[in-house]
Order: structure tokens, then sequence, then C-alpha cells
């Protein structure tokens, strides 16, 4: 029972239970429909899918963009082993946030017998290009949202410094990016988007400016590491995901060659509530046009990959 329990899915909830009187930790997928089948589906990987060939995705894009739902779509295929942010993965982390080394990495990915490895370091995201050039079959996903209602999510979730301040504020401030465990927020960070940061950021500055500039940063990643011209890297986009759901998968499916076949049940989590739900943001003009500027570059690859 320990082996299975070792290999469940993992995802970004913990549950704790006791065994034999000690208190033990794991994660468990977002929802729990079946835990029983979340036990032994590694085992019943291990029996079907046991001279299976692995394929790996990773999922890449700025925090509160949806990336918590793909996986749990994801985590509904039979043949799936899903890791989040926090996982055996980033096991070596202090914050349990950032990667192992990737040699690492890629013994825990084989070591599962799922035949699809789904990983999301969102944290990662600027290194994106070097771990696809690293696992050299391996294919990744950039989901991207609206800035508004990604800003608002931030803000929402974590408040006006955690969610928003906080996170561009490492880009012109090495010393706090060090102290705060903060560094991967300004990793390759481009030249001209550290002075942009150093012209907008105070301590003051407006949260909802901030958390669009938090957003822009980490889309920018995208295009730096010229993953627009990646054929391996799919850029998929959280709006019309949530709208036509299932035209949407199936494309993507297509396009990593994987079966699709889902569950009748997993659209019902699939809505539009969480849609617009920032247009009430007061952005200031600068930074609105240069959200809305990105916003255009992205969803230009995105028709021009259809």
């Amino acid at each position: 029972m320990t082996r299975l329990i070792d290999m469940t899915l993992y995802t970004d909830s913990q549950l704790t239970f006791t065994c034999q009187g000690r208190v033990i930790a794991m994660k468990t997928i977002i929802t729990s429909r079946s835990r029983i089948n979340n036990l032994f589906k590694p085992w019943l990987q291990r029996v079907r899918y046991h001279s299976h060939q692995q394929k790996i995705i990773f999922i890449f894009g700025c925090q509160r963009s949806g990336t918590t739902l793909l996986t749990h779509v994801f985590d509904q295929l039979p043949y799936s082993c899903v890791f989040g942010e926090y996982s055996p993965l980033s096991s070596k982390d202090p914050e349990r946030l950032r990667l192992n080394q990737l040699d690492n990495v890629r013994a825990i990915i084989e070591s599962s017998p799922a035949p699809l490895i789904v990983c999301k370091p969102l944290v990662e995201s600027q290194r994106a290009l070097e771990i696809m050039e690293y696992f050299e079959d391996a294919q990744a996903i950039w989901l991207y949202r609206d800035y508004r209602d990604v800003a608002s999510s931030n803000l929402k979730k974590f408040g006006p410094d955690e969610g928003a301040r906080d996170n561009i504020r490492p880009v012109c401030d090495p010393g706090y990016a060090i102290s705060s465990s903060r560094t991967w927020l300004s990793e390759n960070v481009s030249t001209e988007s550290q002075e942009l940061i150093e012209q907008y950021y105070h301590p003051e500055m407006n949260p909802a400016d901030a958390a669009t500039l938090f957003w822009y940063l980490r889309n920018e990643h995208y295009f730096s590491q010229r993953l627009d011209s990646h054929n391996r890297v799919h850029l998929f986009n959280y709006d019309r995901f949530v709208n036509q759901p299932s035209e949407m998968l199936e494309s993507l499916f297509r396009q990593m060659n994987l079966p699709f076949v889902l569950p009748d049940y997993i659209y019902r989590d699939i809505h539009t509530e969480s849609v617009r739900k920032g247009n009430n943001l007061e952005l200031s003009p600068n930074v609105s046009s240069l959200a809305d500027g990105m916003t255009e570059k992205l969803l230009v690859d995105t028709q021009n990959a259809c």
C-alpha cells in the first residue's frame, strides 16, 4: 500500500492521514471523485500500460491562467500521471516550488508507470526552452488568459502585495528577490522589460497595474524564448477553452497525438463563470496599452497555429 501511495497523482491540494500512529501528508488531485481510483490508478497502469512509451507534457504560463483546470482534465485520463506545482519534482527546493535538477526530474518521471506524464512547473516558465531542450521528445502547452481576469484573480487570492507588487519588485530589486526566495521572477527577464518595471514600480503603486505587469512579464517569456516558432510548444487560450471546451481540447489532443477520449462529466467542471471578472479593474492607460499589445501578439500566434 505504501508503494501505491507514493505513486499517487501529485497536484496542488494536500491531504493528511494517519498510518500506524504517524501523520503522513500526500498530494491528491484537485477534486476527489474517486480516491480509490487515485490510489489504484498507478497499479492499474503497471498492469495495462507497462510496455508503453512515455509521453511528457509540460504546462507553462502565468499563474492564475487556468492551468489547474487544464491539469484536472489530464488527470481524468486513465493513462496519465499529473505532477502539479508542489510535487516530488520540486522536493529539494525549500519552498517546494522550483524544479529539482533535471536529471532528478527525469528519474522521477521514468519511475512512474503512466504512459502520459503531465508536469506544471509554472515558476520555471522562463526556463521553458531549456527544459524542452533537455526533454527532447516532450511537448509543452503555454496557457494564457485575459490579463484583466488574471490580475483580478491574483489580487483576490493573494492581495495587493503578494498578488501584485511583490511579483514585479524582484525584477528591479535583486536583494529582495534573493531574500524572499523569488529569484524565479527575475530570471531571464529582458533588459527592456527590466527598464520597464524600474519605470513603473514603487511600493505604493496601483496593485492592478502591478498585477497586469506581472502577467505581461510572464507571457513575454513565450516570445523572448522564441517558443512561438517551437514545433513542440502549443499556445492555448483559456477563454476559448472554457467557451468551446470540446473543440479546443480535441484540437489540442490532435496536435499532441493523444487519443481524444474524455469522460462526459469533465465538461461539467468547465464553465465561463470566471470570464470577464476583471473588466472593472482600474488600470493606467500605459499599462493597459502594453497588455493589449501582448494580448494581440498571443492571439495572432494562436490563430497562426490553427
